[in-house]
């Protein structure tokens, strides 16, 4: 009894922190209430054609430009993977290395043509790259892409 009271403690001690983060989400309004993505012509039209979603920063590296439920919803209802999303149990070194890494390439303007980048401000993104970008709404942020697909959108 000792022994099952003893490792439900540490199991308590070690969610904690991870109940609190969660918790803290979760009790916003806007995780319950959002808009289906899927319903812009231009994005249920173009997410086919790519293959990955690519949040910019992504939780380890700061403030995610917009709630993530309906990037999952996107994600999910087309296919792409997604650099977002809850687990239990983490490699805290590896997702802030694999974050860091990421937000370098995207801020060295080193952009594929086969994602979806969700940003906050499109001009931020369009000061690191070369490339021409298309940014629409998207999720309550911005979504922006390389040439591929717009051929019916404004820059």
């Amino acid at each position: 009894m000792t022994l099952l009271c003893a490792a439900i403690a540490t199991q308590v001690f070690d969610l904690r922190s991870r109940y609190i983060a969660d918790r803290a989400v979760r009790s916003r309004d806007d995780w319950y209430r959002w808009v289906d993505p899927t319903s812009d012509p231009n994005w249920s039209a173009t997410a086919p054609h790519y293959r990955h979603i690519v949040v910019v920063p992504s939780a380890p590296c700061g403030p995610e430009p917009a709630p993530i439920g309906p990037l999952l919803y996107v994600a999910g209802r087309y296919g792409l993977s997604i650099n977002v999303g809850w687990a239990a149990r983490l490699n805290t070194k590896a997702l802030l290395a694999a974050c860091r890494d990421a937000t370098n390439l995207v801020r060295s303007g080193l952009l594929s043509d086969d994602s979806i980048y969700v940003v906050a401000d499109p001009e931020q993104l369009r000061a690191v790259t070369p490339i021409q970008l298309w940014c629409r709404p998207l999720a309550g942020a911005n979504g922006c892409i390389t040439n591929r697909g717009t051929a019916n959108w404004s820059r």
